[in-house]
């Protein structure tokens, strides 16, 4: 099969993919110091992982951290910038607050992006095909979604754009959690983290303007929580607060990552390749998020397994398509069968590799932003998690709050 994941010819380039995302940073350079001025002072940690490796273990650890606010594993990012009819983001829909106090989204443009997601909504349960919460569509996608038909597709430079817009999004929830914890720590300062919003869940946070207090740190203290805006704070002191957001799809945005924030702190957890696709194979069975398949298998050569996969509306666009040709070099026991598609045990593998390579050229070319730990050692090894924990920003870090749970992974 000649299909090949833009994302995944993105990762074997990273000196094109480092010029696209600083060109589209340099590109939406007005847009970003608008957001920037209405933002309140944090640091972002980022942690990776091929799946399967630990990575909600490491937003627990995030989490436990005295200066963070909140951290979320697999977070959806909600839409804060309008969408034009074909599906491209529309930032002139982003707008200053007659007070300059911060931003919004002009209304019509609101009502237009709502009116299509209950659309959306009402067709799928019509059909009820595809599996997947209504905020599936929210997370960040290994690829840039395709266009409705009939549109002109992205070019490398507007799928840059995209990235960074998506990371713009992202960087408004932070701001939001950051918000909210100034704002509810006086009152509630015993509350507890809230835990991650769904579907449902980010509707009425959208729909209620952020007016949630779920996002406090029981563990900050008031005088932590007392977070300043810049714009018109009086003293010299402002307590940095840190957000942190934990996936697999990140890897994709590193580039795009880094050009925005150049102190940005990324923790790649990496576990051994076979240990990785045995665990997937046994938590997505009926399920193949690794390879294109058809409702209709209509593709020339067959999946060797030769079953019906089903279509997974949350997970699929969290993973990269593995083209034949990347995985044919995984094949065993098939011999010279050119007739056979590669199976979804070599479409793990190579998507494995992919990570692995893909996350050691990021860690040398940005040595300042992206560092790989070992998962059973980061985890499990009080002196690893120590270093790893030292090195994301947090000199005096919390170790004793989560462990490898080997049942589990």
């Amino acid at each position: 099969m000649k299909y090949e994941s833009a994302t995944n010819r993105r990762l074997r380039n990273p000196s094109h993919a480092q010029s696209l995302a600083e060109g589209a940073v340099s590109s939406l350079s007005e847009t970003i110091q608008l957001m920037n001025e209405s933002r309140r002072k944090y640091r972002v940690v980022i942690g990776l992982g091929p799946g399967r490796s630990g990575t909600k273990s490491l937003a627990e650890l995030l989490s436990s951290q005295t200066d963070v606010v909140h951290a979320e594993h697999e977070m959806i990012v909600p839409r804060f910038f309008g969408r034009d009819p074909s599906g491209r983001i529309d930032v002139t829909t982003c707008k200053k607050d007659a007070d300059d106090k911060g931003l919004h989204v002009d209304d019509a443009a609101k009502h237009s992006h709502d009116s299509d997601t209950r659309s959306n909504e009402r067709n799928t349960e019509s059909t009820g095909k595809k599996r997947g919460s209504w905020g599936a569509d929210r997370r960040l996608e290994w690829d840039t979604p395709r266009l409705v038909r009939g549109s002109r597709q992205r070019t490398d430079e507007e799928e840059a754009m995209w990235r960074v817009l998506r990371l713009l999004e992202q960087r408004e929830a932070f701001s939001t959690w950051v918000r909210d914890a100034s704002t509810f720590a006086k009152e509630k300062t015993g509350m507890g983290k809230g835990k991650k919003l769904g579907g449902r869940g980010w509707r009425e946070h959208n729909s209620n303007n952020g007016n949630a207090g779920s996002m406090v740190d029981s563990r900050m203290m008031p005088q932590q929580c007392a977070l300043a805006d810049t714009a018109d704070t009086s003293t010299s002191y402002i307590p940095v607060h840190v957000v942190a957001a934990v996936s697999s799809v990140g890897l994709g945005y590193v580039h795009e990552y880094v050009a925005l924030d150049p102190t940005v702190r990324i923790v790649v957890l990496m576990r051994p390749r076979e240990e990785v696709v045995s665990s997937f194979l046994n938590k997505s069975k009926g399920r193949n998020h690794w390879q294109r398949h058809s409702r209709r298998q209509s593709h020339p050569r067959p999946l060797s397994c030769g079953k019906y996969v089903q279509p997974d509306k949350t997970w699929d666009s969290a993973f990269p398509n593995m083209s034949d040709d990347e995985c044919e070099q995984f094949m065993e026991g098939v011999g010279d069968d050119k007739e056979v598609r590669p199976s979804k045990t070599c479409a793990l593998r190579a998507y494995w590799e992919l990570y692995n390579l893909a996350a050691k050229e990021l860690s040398e070319r940005y040595q300042n932003n992206v560092r790989i730990f070992d998962m059973k050692a980061a985890l499990n090894d009080t002196s690893v998690k120590k270093r790893m924990l030292n090195w994301c920003g947090f000199n005096i870090p919390v170790l004793d709050t989560v462990h490898l749970n080997k049942k589990k992974i």
